[in-house]
């Protein structure tokens, strides 16, 4: 994993911790629009740290000229 890589998730694991405390507060204020905001933003968080761990994908050659033709 690249130097930036591993900084990038770094940081998003940080943002992540952040946005759980401020549901956990949230929550017990009773703060239904916080709340709700903070779960979507952890569910963004994740998905921006797994597509960060997975890297790249270079896939195979004819599906990337299937991809580079929209040919599904």
């Amino acid at each position: 994993m690249k130097k930036s890589t591993a900084k990038l998730i770094a940081a998003l694991e940080a943002e992540l911790v952040a946005v759980i405390a401020e549901k956990s507060v949230a929550n017990e204020l009773m703060d239904d629009a916080r709340f709700y905001a903070a779960c979507d933003r952890v569910l963004e968080i994740q998905d921006e740290i797994a597509l960060a761990r997975r890297g790249k994908f270079t896939g195979c050659s004819i599906s990337r000229e299937l991809a580079s033709a929209n040919i599904d």
